[in-house]
Parts: C-alpha cells; structure tokens; sequence
C-alpha cells in the first residue's frame, strides 16, 4: 500500500512540475497574446455554393516570440518569418530592439531562432549568418528569406524583403 501511496504522490508532483513549465513564458520578451475575446474574433471561413476555393482569414494578433516548431505551424498566422538571431550579434540585437518597439501588424509571427544552437533549420532554411529572416508557410517550407545584416531594422523592411 505505501509503494502505491507513493507512485500516486510521485504521479502528482510530476503533473504539478510539468504544469509549471507549461505556464512559464517562452522568454524575458514582452509579447502580446490574444485575449480570449479577441480569438473569438478570429474570422471563420463559411462555405459558399461557389466554387472559388476558400480563403482563410484571421485576425491573430501580431507577435515576436521564440521559437517553437508548434508556433511555426500555427494557422492563425498568414505570415510566419523566422529570425535567425544571435545574442553576441550587434545586429541582431538592433533588430529585435526595433521588433520590440514597433507594432507588428495582425495575422504575422515573428519567431525568434536561436542561430547558435539550431543548426538543423539553418541547413533546412540555408541559413549561414545571422540576421537572416526565413518565411515559411504552415507546413514549414521556404517561402523567402532576407539577410538583415546591415540594412534598415524596421518591422516594416523584415516584412517587404522576405
């Protein structure tokens, strides 16, 4: 009786640990998340008895998060840009400084990639430097890519060259 007592209480405290890290933020980063009204204003598809194909709509709110392979298949998002970031880069430092500060528009992500410990999507995406931005669509194949190093910081410039 006392082995069982004590699995259950082992049971227990592993749920309460893994609880914890589920509800601990992905970084020290101010990020915005939905409210729940908000994603019930998320736009739903209707079928029509045309035969255009549907197109999907959404309402997302714009964020910078790290990087998650979840989050880059996220379909709330239109647009997902993965940031090849490094934090002894003074480049990339800049860029996320502007990212923080700038509003980043509805329906797009910007995921933040750890460049120094992921080299499997650096050899996926082609990614040799940092200040490289990827987008990729929800199944996670290469639309475009833009190195940043050394050109404008704005959210707005991320956007028009990836």
């Amino acid at each position: 009786m006392k082995v069982i007592i004590g699995i259950v209480a082992s049971l227990v405290v592993i749920g309460a640990l893994i609880g914890v890290v589920m509800l601990k933020p992905v970084s020290n980063l101010e990020t915005t998340q939905p409210t729940d009204s908000q994603l019930s204003q998320t736009a739903k598809t209707t079928p029509t008895p045309s035969s255009k194909p549907e197109t999907k709509t959404t309402n997302a709110i714009g964020r910078y998060v790290d990087y998650m392979s979840t989050d880059a298949r996220n379909t709330s998002y239109n647009t997902t840009i993965l940031f090849f970031h490094a934090p002894w880069c003074t480049e990339c430092r800049a860029f996320e400084q502007s990212i923080q500060e700038s509003s980043i528009p509805e329906g797009v992500q910007i995921l933040k990639v750890d460049y120094d410990s992921s080299s499997d999507l650096k050899k996926k995406y082609g990614v040799t430097i940092q200040t490289s931005f990827v987008k990729i669509d929800s199944s996670g194949n290469k639309v475009s890519s833009w190195v940043g190093y050394g050109k404008d910081k704005s959210v707005d410039a991320i956007l028009k060259n990836t």
